[in-house]
């Protein structure tokens, strides 16, 4: 137990930097007025689950670093070599290392969810700006026809046709 505490400690120190730094990143920047209400909704109140999740992660991890520091601090000075106490303390640790790393990666497996979502959100708002100006550009373009007036040959009326509507 006396080789591995240091490693055990520097991976739990470097989960625990790893889990701040995500809680620290917050609510990605938009223009949330553009954003339709319902998905608006859906993305930040996924956004605040998956950081309540990171917070329990880190409560996790901070007693895990701290019961792993205290633990091999009385077991190095106090418990003799090769005692049970020694094998069930390694056993504890072990099985909230692996807890731990379980939870981590459920926690990111969750963040990419989240990120899939505002990758959605993102795109339909793009498109539906995109949608809008090309309809705006062809209503111009239709107007211009008319204004010209253009004769010669057949007459063709300019129709307009509305949203779902085909011509065959």
């Amino acid at each position: 137990m006396a080789v591995t505490l240091p490693q055990i400690t520097s991976a739990l120190s470097i989960f625990i930097a790893a889990v701040l730094v995500r809680l620290a990143r917050g609510m990605p920047t938009l223009d949330w007025k553009s954003v339709p209400l319902e998905k608006r909704k859906m993305l930040t109140g996924e956004l605040v689950d998956v950081s309540r999740e990171y917070a329990g992660l880190l409560a996790l991890l901070m007693l895990l670093l701290l019961l792993t520091v205290s633990i091999g601090a009385i077991s190095m000075w106090f418990a003799p070599e090769n005692t049970v106490w020694r094998k069930g303390m390694s056993a504890l640790i072990g099985m909230l290392v692996s807890l731990s790393v379980l939870r981590f990666g459920y926690v990111v497996w969750r963040d990419l969810d989240i990120v899939s979502l505002q990758k959605t959100v993102i795109d339909g708002m793009a498109d539906q700006e995109l949608a809008s100006k090309n309809s705006e550009t062809a209503t111009a373009k239709i107007e211009q026809m008319r204004m010209a007036k253009l004769s010669g040959g057949e007459k063709h009326p300019i129709e307009v046709l509305q949203d779902g509507e085909t011509r065959t």
